[in-house]
């Protein structure tokens, strides 16, 4: 009975699987070298290996000299093999 029970615990928490929301917040300021007026967009993306999550994304935004962002999105998993989020903004 015991070695049944063992397996039987082992074998239900393979097939039950959970995952966890990762979320992320970023923010930064682009800055344009001439002080001219420039439109920006700015995407933050989670590198994988097969293809890229898009995390979050700021539609649009306009500065003259400089102009800041604030992204905020979420991730369910990182994607099959990988143990950390790799982020980078496009």
């Amino acid at each position: 009975m015991g070695k049944f029970f063992v397996f039987f615990l082992f074998w239900t928490s393979c097939l039950i699987h959970v995952e966890t929301l990762t979320k992320f917040r970023i923010g930064g300021e682009l800055a344009c070298a001439y002080n001219k007026d420039f439109q920006y967009e700015v995407t933050l993306y989670e590198w994988d290996v097969l293809d890229d999550d898009k995390i979050g994304f700021v539609s649009s935004g306009r500065g003259h000299g400089s102009g800041g962002f604030d992204i905020e999105g979420q991730d369910t998993h990182d994607g099959p093999g990988n143990v950390s989020f790799k982020s980078f903004l496009k």
